[in-house]
């Protein structure tokens, strides 16, 4: 079980920013994909060794449920060193190659 007072949860309102969190703290990363277009987050820069992800991304759907709607991509990640990290994650179609990202996220995460 996570300890929700250890847990911290960005969303794309965080893109760009710098956050502190603790050694040992869960960052929780949720950001809307819409996968039915073949459209998800990759983690384009992390260090792993700083920010450790824990297990494969998850898909949280909307209570609505529909088709090609907006789900969220849920990333989660343990602050296992101190250290900083810029955590950059990008939105595309993995088989197209050399195509510019649709969108890009990146959070710069100093760890204490």
């Amino acid at each position: 079980m996570i300890n929700p007072s250890h847990n911290m949860t960005l969303t794309e309102k965080d893109n760009g920013t710098h956050v502190q969190v603790s050694h040992g703290d869960i960052v929780t990363l949720r950001l809307e994909a819409i996968p039915g277009t073949g459209y998800s987050w990759q983690i384009a820069e992390n260090n792993p060794e700083l920010l450790k992800p824990l297990g494969k991304p998850e898909y949280e759907e909307s209570k609505r449920k529909l088709i090609g709607g907006v789900e969220h991509q849920i990333f989660r990640f343990k602050a296992v060193s101190p250290g900083t990290t810029i955590l950059k994650l990008l939105y595309y179609r993995e088989w197209e190659k050399g195509k510019a990202p649709e969108k890009t996220y990146q959070v710069t995460v100093e760890i204490r």
